[in-house]
């Protein structure tokens, strides 16, 4: 049960916000932006160009022969050029599975393509580098202006939009910076980049599908120096860090939202300018340093992740930065569900500030109920208005949800106590509105308690099969979306879940994947994009798990593998590696994210589940394994390469070798791979002398490289005498092999039993 204390904290600590705010004047941000965005070059900079080579770690530049000129200076710094004439760009990928992208993008392994033309933005030796032979005034080529308009419309729109780690690059100039847009046909550019704020410094990108002037990544990649260590973590990149937030609401009873967030600031910034995320539906009223300094500001239009502050004279020594905004955040369609325009925008969200304690006070009308990130820690209720104090521990990301909710609380053994909010009053009229439109909805009662059934016996078994979590105490509020959502000891759940529970089981698995993502991605962070199927494709499988527990029901289990195995064998051969993880969805095909990171990534766990079970069904080594990769990295990061280790330890005990067992393979197959495996297979049996039976299984591989192989189990199916099952090593083009001598000849064959393998399987007649 939330904990409820009687402090007092009057709705007078709320700030009365003052009327919209005006930017103040950021001419040194505004010059940057206006600079990329009307890019023009310097007649009176510029020179002619032959055999000039630029390399940046696995990019090499060729400019052959044509004329260079400089763009001109902002703030006495010269930070970008352009090139007219004959080049090439090369590249090789350090990375199998970033050749195996280049070849599905452009069909060859590696990068070689000419242009005629590029615009280069720097803040490393490029300029010495391009200049070396001095500089003289030269004719502007004919083609400049359209060449710079059409580089900027990539990274610059005419509202004042600029990529984020452009700008933040150039203006607080971060040694090290390079972009390169290379065309040889205007509309099919090569954008490469050095970036030193990402975790994967190296990308190229290209102009992706429908999406007007934007770039999509082909590949991308630690520089070469990182690629072996690591590297730094993901958060050494950041510009900020912030330590805590002081958060306050307030919803009026008409829903208009406003507030305001102290930000503390640690020191040692690596620059002044630091951009937050705010929707771009909320105004900002005021941005100061907490002693009341004001603060210059500046907000890109139309940009949810555009309000930049600039830190002036204390990117040194920090401090509490605080800011206002209201706006239009909340609405209530149909007097149903309160609906929001942002889960995480709704306050200056520094992305890449990680780990971050919050202060939260909610300030409702009475009848409204709030589900917070974090510990209730006060609420009262006075002159209408319910005031609530939040705390959390250290998280990354905080959201909430408020509605006139029923409350119901539950508890089980072995799981913490859970509160859920829920609007019966909506159910009605949602169903009472469908009536009207001539649509019947299915529905069932007690639907609360369905779910906070399933909520807490999924708590319960992911608890004694993976470990503790790392809150005791759990939340599930109701959101008028069709999706679901976690966050640390709190699941947003679709409304659709409480209207029933369907026979198939994905009602039940949907909840369950949610509360499994208080291990996976919460419990255990990825520590990379690369790495997003250890919280997704983890959480799928978990809830898939929980289900068939659920329910007693093994063939409610493969029918949805099988379904997703459908889904997948649809994309095999296209689809992305799940290894790609966040680059898994592309412009053309949007779906594979869900397809490869969820999907195919419960798959893998189902897979390594099959093949550390031994044949009298003992999946124990499994268990050990998740338990064993979760409470070393409970609380912390993880990366696909710490599961292996674990999954190689948990294999080599499971076949009793002396150390891990090497499943390189078996990565390299499923996890940094996109091949599916057909397999033909037959089976023969005779009897022999002393009355044994001997099978004999033949299996054909098709669509994967010859040396893939896989471990794929056999059911011996003796009719009324039992049934049992061993263990086939499938390699290369065929495999034939004799099975240990039967007692007597199986009444039937299963070649892959219960979707065990992810692969299309075709039973073929005895062919001698």
């Amino acid at each position: 049960m939330k904990i409820r204390v009687s402090t007092f904290v009057p709705a007078a600590t709320l700030v009365l916000l003052p009327s919209a705010a005006v930017a103040q004047e950021a001419p040194e941000l505004t010059r940057w932006i206006d600079a990329v965005r009307d890019a023009e070059v310097d007649p009176a900079a510029a020179a002619a160009i032959r055999d000039v080579v630029l390399v940046r770690d696995a990019g090499e530049i060729r400019l052959d022969e044509g004329t260079l000129h400089l763009l001109p200076e902002v703030d006495g710094r010269r930070w970008a050029a352009y090139f007219s004439g004959s080049g090439s760009f090369r590249l090789t990928p350090p990375m199998e599975i970033e050749a195996d992208q280049i070849e599905r993008f452009w069909g060859t392994r590696e990068i070689d393509r000419p242009f005629r033309s590029a615009v280069f933005v720097f803040t490393d030796e490029t300029l010495a580098e391009l200049t070396s032979g001095g500089l003289s005034a030269m004719p502007v080529p004919d083609d400049a202006d359209n060449d710079l308009e059409e580089a900027a419309r990539y990274v610059a729109n005419g509202d004042g939009w600029l990529t984020r780690e452009m700008l933040t690059a150039l203006a607080n100039d971060i040694d090290g910076y390079f972009y390169a847009h290379m065309a040889e046909d205007r509309g099919d550019p090569t954008i490469f980049a050095h970036d030193p704020l990402r975790h994967e410094e190296i990308s190229v990108a290209r102009r992706a599908e429908g999406r007007g002037r934007s770039r999509e990544v082909v590949t991308s990649f630690q520089k070469a120096a990182d690629l072996d260590t690591g590297g730094p973590p993901p958060e050494a990149s950041d510009i900020v860090e912030i330590s805590h937030m002081d958060i306050e609401v307030r919803v009026s009873g008409g829903l208009d939202y406003s507030g305001s967030a102290t930000a503390t600031i640690e020191p040692g910034s690596r620059g002044r300018w630091v951009a937050f995320g705010l929707h771009d539906e909320l105004d900002v009223r005021e941005v100061a340093w907490a002693d009341g300094t004001p603060l210059t500001w500046y907000r890109e239009d139309g940009s949810t992740g555009g309000l930049w502050v600039d830190l002036a004279d204390r990117v040194d020594t920090g401090g509490r930065l605080r800011f206002a905004y209201d706006g239009d955040l909340l609405a209530r369609p149909n007097d149903l569900w309160v609906t929001t325009e942002a889960f995480h925008y709704w306050y200056p969200l520094h992305e890449f500030g990680r780990f971050r304690t919050n202060r939260i006070t909610y300030d409702l009308p009475e009848d409204f109920i709030v589900g917070s990130v974090g510990r209730q820690v006060s609420e009262e209720v006075t002159d209408d208005r319910r005031v609530s104090v939040w705390e959390t521990e250290a998280v990354d990301r905080v959201s909430f949800n408020i509605g006139e909710f029923d409350t119901h609380e539950a508890e089980f053994p072995g799981a913490p106590p859970v509160v859920l909010h829920y609007s019966e009053s909506a159910h009605r009229e949602f169903r009472h509105l469908a009536q009207q439109a001539g649509v019947f909805l299915y529905t069932q009662g007690d639907m609360a308690q369905q779910v906070a059934f399933d909520i807490l016996r999924s708590f319960s078994f992911y608890t004694q099969t993976f470990g503790l979590p790392v809150v005791d105490e759990f939340l599930a509020t109701e959101i008028p979306y069709n999706h679901g959502e976690a966050l640390p000891g709190v699941v947003l759940l679709s409304q659709s879940t409480f209207q029933y529970t369907d026979k198939s089981g994905y009602s039940i698995a949907f909840r369950g994947h949610e509360v499994a993502h208080q291990w996976w991605g919460i419990g255990v962070k990825p520590e990379t994009l690369r790495d997003r199927w250890l919280s997704e494709g983890f959480s799928e499988y978990s809830g898939l798990w929980y289900a068939a527990r659920s329910s007693g029901s093994l063939e409610m289990y493969t029918d949805q593998l099988a379904e997703k195995r459908e889904a997948i064998l649809e994309r095999r051969g296209e689809a992305v590696p799940l290894g790609f993880g966040s680059r898994a969805a592309t412009s053309e095909e949007p779906g594979d994210y869900q397809l490869m990171i969820y999907d195919k990534g419960a798959w893998v766990l189902h897979m390594l589940r099959g093949l550390l079970t031994d044949p009298s069904g003992d999946d124990s080594a499994f268990a050990e394994l998740m338990q064993a990769y979760y409470a070393e990295h409970r609380g912390g990061t993880a990366t696909t390469a710490d599961f292996r280790r674990h999954a190689e330890i948990a294999a080599g005990r499971a076949y009793d070798m002396a150390g891990p067992m090497d499943l390189g393979w078996f990565f390299d197959q499923w996890v940094y791979g996109n091949e599916i495996p057909t397999y033909r297979w037959s089976w023969n049996a005779e009897t022999a002398e002393d009355g044994t039976a001997l099978v004999r299984m033949r299996i054909r591989q098709e669509d994967v490289p010859p040396d893939f192989r896989m471990v794929v189990p056999v059911l011996l199916d003796f009719g009324d005498a039992g049934q049992a099952t061993v263990q086939v090593t499938v390699e290369g083009a065929e495999t034939e092999t004799l099975l240990p001598p039967l007692p007597m000849a199986p009444v039937d064959v299963v070649f892959n039993p219960n979707e065990a393998v992810l692969a299309e399987t075709r039973r073929e007649g005895w062919r001698n």
